[in-house]
């Protein structure tokens, strides 16, 4: 990708900052990191988690009383997704909630407490990857909070940090990669030795694939959205897949910049 994608004089807001690891040599980075600058100068971002359906159930079951089995038993008919008015549009919608007795008590509270309480702040929980790096201590710049597991981490979750304007960085662990060092290491064992430094960027058979649209298992082309875009855009060289990248994403999508593209590439 492009540097500008992530710094660029126009840009108003710090730079999101990904890095992609292998799974198994993820933890070994974030030991470094806090080797690196010091425990007292980077931290894990918290982000916080909010009553989804079924969560709100058991937690207003157990808070009136209700049995374990029986709240269980209420909270597996509801949706696992999360998102405000789920508890009332499952209560108008499904068939197996609708033979309860909604409008009669102990059941009445359950769902109108539960309610209530849906989307809202549940818990603090550790971001799965990203952390905050400081050139200070930061236990003089945000409030700080230690977590069952014995981890410190930021009271605030990520879109404070960046009103802040810490420098937030998210290190991902990343299957491809891992599967990439696992392929390598097989094929050693049969004496076999591959330099991916020498694979060329303008082999003829993978672009030909990727013409066709033959993406699965390729990192951020697999799917098939993206693999839609490729077939159209008929990629040649490696600025074409700077380009799909770019383009496969919300704010070009939206505004037609994405087709507009498209149209000017076929002349």
């Amino acid at each position: 990708l492009f540097f500008e994608r992530f710094l660029n004089p126009e840009r108003i807001d710090l730079p999101d900052i990904d890095i992609d690891f292998g799974q198994l040599g993820r933890e070994k980075v974030i030991s470094y990191i806090f080797k690196k600058f010091g425990n007292n100068r980077v931290t894990h971002v918290s982000t916080v988690s909010t009553y989804a359906a079924r969560s709100a159930i058991r937690d207003t079951g157990r808070a009136l009383g209700f049995l374990p089995r029986e709240i269980n038993k209420i909270a597996q008919l509801m949706p696992i997704f999360s998102s405000p008015g789920v508890i009332r549009a499952s209560l108008k919608k499904l068939p197996e909630l609708q033979k309860l007795p909604q409008d009669q008590e102990p059941l009445k509270s359950l769902f109108s407490f539960a309610q209530t309480i849906e989307g809202k702040p549940r818990h603090l929980s550790v971001h799965a990857s990203s952390m905050i790096i400081s050139d200070r201590p930061l236990s003089e710049v945000v409030p700080l909070e230690v977590t069952n597991q014995g981890e410190i981490v930021s009271q605030y979750e990520k879109e404070s940090i960046k009103d802040l304007g810490l420098l937030k960085m998210d290190i991902l662990g990343s299957r491809s990669l891992t599967v990439i060092k696992k392929t390598l290491e097989m094929l050693r064992e049969k004496n076999i030795n591959i330099d991916l430094s020498k694979i060329p960027l303008d082999d003829k058979a993978t672009f030909s694939a990727l013409q066709k649209g033959k993406t699965l298992g390729v990192f951020q082309l697999e799917s098939s959205g993206m693999s839609s875009l490729l077939r159209r855009l008929s990629p040649s060289h490696l600025g074409d897949l700077i380009a799909a990248l770019s383009l496969y994403r919300p704010g070009p999508l939206d505004s037609g910049m994405t087709e507009h593209y498209l149209k000017r590439k076929r002349g």
